[in-house]
């Protein structure tokens, strides 16, 4: 049946300057405790098979506390998110953002063909000691991803010419967005 209702939970950390995790299962964790908490307090509401689920999470909810995710990071949280969404086969997850970059010292060429997507993704200007920030939003149901939402062009909140990744966007005092 399809659903008629939507239920929604939305988690609200703060993710600005300032705010980030040492590794993937830390901010996995946090991500974790916050649906479980969504769940537990949903649970209360009795919805029927006739309702939609819907986690949402900001952006930059991943995001590490210096510099960005790797590539390989990127798959560690997808593996993660692939594994939670499962859990909660019948919520259709928003985990947040991912904040991540492909940078010259890890990566010579100038493609890459991402297993968990269909998309194709060209890196062609690397300014020299740079990174290509990206900001993907993956999108879950049922352990698989519906969708994916990808940013590559940032607007000036960090500083790609900069690979120790200063963040130039302060909560409150600057307008500037991903």
């Amino acid at each position: 049946m399809a659903p008629k209702k939507i239920r929604v939970a939305a988690y609200t950390p703060f993710t600005g300057k300032g705010a980030g995790f040492d590794s993937v299962p830390a901010n996995g964790n946090r991500v974790l405790n916050a649906l479980s908490l969504a769940k537990k307090e949903l649970d209360k509401l009795e919805d029927g098979a006739d309702t939609l689920t819907v986690f949402v999470a900001p952006e930059w909810t991943w995001k590490k506390n210096e510099g960005f995710w790797t590539y390989g990071e990127l798959g560690q949280i997808l593996e993660y998110l692939t594994t939670l969404s499962k859990v909660h086969p019948k919520w259709l997850i928003f985990p947040g953002t991912i904040l991540w970059a492909i940078t010259t010292k890890e990566d010579e060429k100038t493609t890459k063909n991402f297993s968990w997507s269909k998309f194709k993704f060209e890196v062609k200007h690397f300014y020299k000691e740079s990174a290509v920030v990206y900001n993907t939003m993956p999108v879950l149901l049922n352990g698989t991803f519906v969708h994916f939402a990808h940013k590559q062009h940032e607007g000036m909140d960090v500083n790609v010419r900069d690979t120790s990744q200063i963040f130039a966007f302060d909560p409150g005092k600057s307008a500037s967005a991903f």
